[in-house]
């Protein structure tokens, strides 16, 4: 069983969500034929390490103190509740994308719910494998990137 689908049942057994949204976001991530491993499809680990390149499975935000000022803190967002949001994003009814894009215009984000589609967002997340973000202060180091 993929991490993602443990993921959506945990959080189904934890009653974080609804079996019906289990059930969404668990046909958001498509029922298609079971990935074969390496040693099936006789891949090597150079192999590996590129199709995980191409396609990004966390978005990942670490805080670390430094001086033992703080907390350590590690979030880590599976990539495939954004694909699922998009898929359901697609049933918003048109009035409502349109007041969703005048508002997010008016809050300064340019952003058109009317252009997110599956293609465009591969694109993103492939764009994403070189994405990183590095804060490093005298208090702590925040390091935010695709996994």
């Amino acid at each position: 069983m993929s991490d993602e689908k443990r993921q959506i049942l945990d959080m189904l057994a934890e009653k974080k969500i609804t079996v019906d949204e289990a059930e969404k976001l668990l046909e958001a991530l498509g029922s298609g034929p079971r990935q074969k491993s390496d040693a099936e499809t006789g891949a090597n680990n150079s192999d590996s390490a590129v199709m995980m390149k191409v396609s990004p499975k966390f978005l990942k935000i670490l805080v670390a103190p430094k001086n033992d000022k703080g907390d350590s803190v590690k979030i880590k967002i599976p990539l495939f509740l954004i694909k699922a949001g998009v898929k359901l994003g697609s049933i918003i009814p048109g009035e409502a994308r349109e007041k969703i894009n005048k508002a997010m215009g008016e809050k300064g984000f340019d952003f058109d719910l009317n252009k997110l589609d599956s293609k465009s967002l591969d694109e993103m997340l492939k764009a994403l494998q070189e994405f990183s973000i590095d804060v490093d202060d005298e208090d702590e180091t925040v390091k935010i990137y695709c996994e």
